[in-house]
């Protein structure tokens, strides 16, 4: 695939894992893969029982003393978890740990956003959900959102709106949404050097939807001192594409991690 390729005010390595004492590490003679769980909270602040999919990695340790980062990934408008799994993001994940590129993290997968753009329940109830059952570390650091369309759209509002709670965002095929220039300006502006994200953003060449609005949050970015890197490859508006670019993305996520 080709690919063009912009680094604005970051640096990005593809240097291989160097394991970090605080987290939970990968056991030298690890060769299984992950498992992925379907469960669900039973009742949320709307009133109504939440389902959402989380992948464990390679030889998960529920009672590890050391913790373990977590993404949290959002669908698309009238997608679902399965889309992200069918195009094979856990696979992914599974092969970079294992051949130790990155350290082992928890994925959650959520619903979409169709009926809640703000991500209340995301924000609100799974997430504790997450850290109340799981052993996640708690610094900002080893939190991040990614999704899809309008996936993305929710993971940059959950991120820019709580930047003292997460390190960073990621929009597949995605960037601001027409009409909230005027929010993130705000949001951005907001935020103090310490607890600024960094922004991944990736967006096909062919995505005739979201490639201005993209290349708009990147301009918006830059002018903000926010450090982030958009990828514009050969591909349209597509988990199958944005999940061909996961391995560049877990490995950019993982230097939070090192």
């Amino acid at each position: 695939m080709k690919l063009k390729l912009f680094l604005v005010l970051g640096l990005f390595s593809l240097s291989s894992c160097v394991n970090n004492p605080g987290l939970a590490t990968l056991p030298a003679d690890c060769k299984d893969s992950g498992q992925t769980q379907s469960t669900s909270l039973e009742e949320t602040s709307r009133g109504y029982s939440y389902r959402f999919q989380i992948h464990l990695p390679p030889c998960f340790d529920p009672a590890s003393e050391n913790p373990y980062p977590v993404l949290y990934l959002i669908p698309g408008r009238g997608s679902s978890s399965d889309a992200w799994f069918s195009a094979g993001v856990s696979k992914i994940a599974d092969e970079l740990i294992l051949d130790r590129e990155i350290p082992p993290f928890i994925l959650v997968v959520t619903q979409d956003t169709n009926s809640d753009p703000y991500a209340s329940v995301i924000v609100q109830d799974l997430m504790p959900h997450i850290k109340d059952h799981y052993p996640i570390h708690p610094e900002r650091r080893y939190q991040a959102v990614a999704g899809g369309s309008l996936g993305g759209i929710a993971a940059y509002r959950i991120v820019f709106a709580n930047p003292e709670q997460f390190s960073s965002a990621a929009m597949f095929g995605s960037g601001v949404i027409s009409g909230e220039e005027k929010q993130v300006r705000t949001w951005l502006e907001q935020m103090q050097p310490a607890t600024k994200p960094r922004v991944f953003l990736n967006c096909g060449s062919e995505d005739v939807l979201m490639l201005e609005r993209a290349e708009i949050m990147a301009k918006l970015l830059y002018e903000h001192e926010i450090s982030h890197v958009l990828h514009i490859g050969q591909g349209d508006h597509s988990d199958t594409y944005w999940a061909s670019m996961f391995p560049t993305y877990l490995r950019w996520l993982a230097e939070d991690w090192q």
